[in-house]
C-alpha cells in the first residue's frame, strides 16, 4: 500500500490545507473557529469528516490501512464525531437498496429484513456499549 506523508483539510475556513505528518505519522493542526462547521480530511484515497464547534478540542487516530474501521475521536466534540463515523460504518454495512426489497417475494423480504435489523442491532448495542 501507498504511504502518504501528508494531510489535506477542506473546510468552511481555512478553505483548505495541506498538513505534513511527522515521522511517526502524527500531525498538529490547530484552527479557530467562530461558528460550526463540517471539514473532511483526506489522507491518500480516503476521507473522513470532522464536525467541530467553537471550543471543541477534538483529536483522532486511525490506522491508515482500515481508515473508517479504524477512526477514533478524543476529547471535547469527539462525542459527536464517533457518532458520525459509527453511522457511516453502519450504513456500510448495509449497502441495501430500499426500492429493490419491494422487488423480493415475501419470505425473502423478511429473511432480508431480519438480516437489515440485526446488523442495526448489533451496531447499536456495540455503539452503546463503546460510548456509554
Amino acid at each position: 500500500m501507498r504511504r502518504y506523508d501528508t494531510l489535506r483539510c477542506c473546510g468552511v475556513e481555512p478553505k483548505s490545507d495541506t498538513v505534513s505528518l511527522n515521522k511517526s505519522g502524527g500531525f498538529t493542526y490547530k484552527l479557530t473557529l467562530e461558528n460550526e462547521a463540517y471539514y473532511t480530511f483526506k489522507h491518500g484515497e480516503e476521507y473522513g469528516t470532522l464536525y467541530m464547534t467553537p471550543g471543541d478540542s477534538v483529536f483522532f487516530t486511525l490506522d491508515t490501512d482500515m481508515f473508517d474501521e479504524t477512526l477514533k475521536f478524543s476529547g471535547k466534540g469527539a462525542e459527536q464525531n464517533n457518532c458520525i463515523i459509527h453511522m457511516l460504518l453502519i450504513n456500510e454495512k448495509l449497502e441495501t437498496n430500499l426500492f429493490e426489497l419491494c422487488e423480493y417475494d415475501k419470505p425473502s423480504f423478511f429473511k432480508k429484513t431480519d438480516s437489515l435489523f440485526q446488523i442495526l442491532n448489533d451496531s447499536l448495542n456495540g455503539f452503546i456499549k463503546t460510548y456509554n
